[in-house]
């Protein structure tokens, strides 16, 4: 029986072969007599007292549903973003000053078509819609950390498939391997070339 080899793309895995992650915290809230949150439900209430992981499709669902809800909610083309920004980034303390002036100003509502007192609950509106894009994206980068970790360990497993494979196929008995693993190394290889190669500092 041959020996095992070690071959160059077992070489080229070294890098890609990181330590495991953690497994994924579960989240373990005892139930009594309280609601059960639904699988496809997107708020949780309040009473719930037993928590369902929810699936991507049913949240991808909710997130649409979400959307028709959300007052103005749009999507700008690059131009119109960057005819908004300047104004809408104003100072807020400017803006406080702004909206004491109108206060003292008559016809401040004849100007601008909202009154002082109607232009300081728009600025409550947008300091609360301010706080929900910060939980969107907060929501966004622990979604988006938690995938990476599965396919880190999908991808670790994938790769230690690989580095057994190049291994067994010099053993008799497992020749049929071959054209498995060198499908995987076509396809690894072309990977690794399209990787961008890290700047030197």
């Amino acid at each position: 029986m041959a020996s095992f080899m070690t071959s160059a793309s077992s070489i080229m895995l070294e890098d890609d072969l990181q330590q495991d992650d953690a497994p994924e915290t579960k989240l373990n809230v005892s139930a009594d007599d309280g609601t059960e949150l639904a699988p496809d439900a997107l708020v949780i209430a309040d009473d719930a007292t037993q928590l369902t992981l929810a699936h991507p499709d049913a949240l991808i669902r909710g997130f649409r549903a979400l959307q028709q809800r959300i007052p103005g909610f749009t999507q700008l083309s690059v131009e119109e973003e960057r005819a908004l920004v300047r104004v809408a980034s104003l100072d807020p303390d400017f803006l406080e000053a702004g909206i004491r002036a109108a206060s003292a100003y008559d016809d401040t509502k004849a100007y601008v078509g909202r009154s002082a007192e109607e232009l300081r609950q728009e600025l409550d509106e947008v300091r609360h819609w301010d706080e929900a894009e910060s939980e969107v994206r907060a929501l966004l980068k622990g979604m988006s950390a938690a995938n990476r970790k599965r396919r880190h360990r999908l991808g670790r497993a994938i790769l230690k498939v690989y580095k057994l494979l190049g291994n067994l196929i010099h053993v008799e008995g497992y020749r049929p391997l071959r054209p498995y693993y060198e499908e995987m190394k076509r396809a690894y290889r072309a990977h690794k070339h399209k990787r961008p190669k890290a700047s030197a500092e």
